[in-house]
């Protein structure tokens, strides 16, 4: 009575996990499906594998009775997941394997139900709060994503889960509280990449405050530890509204020198209509009404800009 108990248990954990898989699968390649829907006709197969107890014997049947490496891989999930403690438990295992192969598949709203169900059995698990968050903040449901991200704060006050919450409170416009949260990371990290992350979001949070002093300050971090064309880009905004105009003028220049041996397709990324109307800007402010004029003469879309023609007329008269 007990071993069949035991079968029927795992047979309807392998049917749970199936039936998850597949869920989470919705919109994935044909062949994903067809070798998941191969698997049904093995859970007589795998009921007798859970019943021995050397894990290389388990791996050993697999590869011979099955030759698709997604199947071996499924199939080896689940023996580890049947094997857990409790229905629960399995079930929480299960459901982060439907959220992985849906987030592995850029599905993110697939991923949030399985994680959904996890935090129903348990609230506090810290990796279904940061996935889930994670999964809101890349479907720009930035106001669910800051209420996972601030839940996952409060039982783990990291320097990685404060940046999560900054960033989230950074696309509600919430930039005095992303600059106090950054700067609360800033102190317990010691990532250097991290650093990186929290100085742009710093910068980007204190041009929008119109602290652009500030701003200056984490654009000069940055580029002490990189020289990508894009931070040079952004702190020659910052200081065109500072009215640092010889200042702008000289990181556009920079840009101009980084990116002179990128292929056309890069090039444009940066030298783009923004790029020469702001400099076209920064020339005239600076009576160069000549180089002014040539800026703008590079600009492809005229009618995006609406001042555009007063400053070419500036030029002109100036000339």
């Amino acid at each position: 009575m007990q071993t069949c108990t035991r079968k029927m248990t795992v047979i309807m954990h392998l049917k749970l996990i199936f039936q998850i898989t597949m869920n989470s699968l919705t919109h994935a390649n044909q062949k994903a499906k067809t070798t998941l829907l191969s698997l049904q006709t093995w859970f007589g197969t795998m009921s007798r594998l859970m019943e021995l107890r050397c894990i290389r014997t388990v791996r050993l049947r697999i590869r011979m009775k099955m030759k698709n490496k997604l199947a071996k891989l499924l199939m080896l999930f689940c023996f580890i997941y049947t094997s857990c403690a409790s229905l629960e438990e399995s079930e929480i295992r299960s459901a982060f394997l439907s959220a992985d192969l849906a987030i592995s598949c850029n599905h993110n709203r697939d991923a949030i139900e399985p994680l959904s169900r996890i935090l129903n059995i348990d609230k506090n698990n810290e990796k279904a709060l940061r996935l889930r968050g994670e999964c809101y903040f890349r479907e720009k449901q930035y106001e669910l994503a800051l209420r996972d991200f601030s839940s996952l704060v409060e039982l783990s006050r990291t320097s990685k889960n404060l940046l999560l919450k900054a960033y989230a409170e950074y696309e509600l416009d919430l930039y005095n509280d992303a600059i106090k949260t950054c700067n609360e990371s800033m102190l317990i990290s010691d990532d250097d990449v991290e650093k990186f992350n929290l100085w742009n979001l710093l910068a980007n949070s204190y041009v929008e405050t119109k602290d652009y002093s500030s701003a200056d300050k984490y654009y000069s971090l940055m580029l002490q530890a990189s020289q990508a064309p894009v931070i040079y880009s952004e702190r020659s905004l910052n200081f065109i509204y500072m009215k640092e105009y010889q200042k702008a003028k000289d990181d556009m220049l920079k840009v101009v020198q980084i990116v002179k041996d990128y292929d056309s397709d890069q090039k444009k990324q940066y030298l783009n209509d923004d790029f020469y109307f702001y400099l076209g800007y920064c020339e005239l402010a600076l009576g160069n009404y000549r180089d002014a004029s040539s800026a703008f003469d590079k600009i492809v879309d005229k009618k995006k800009y609406k001042e555009l023609d007063s400053y070419m007329k500036n030029t002109e008269l100036g000339q």
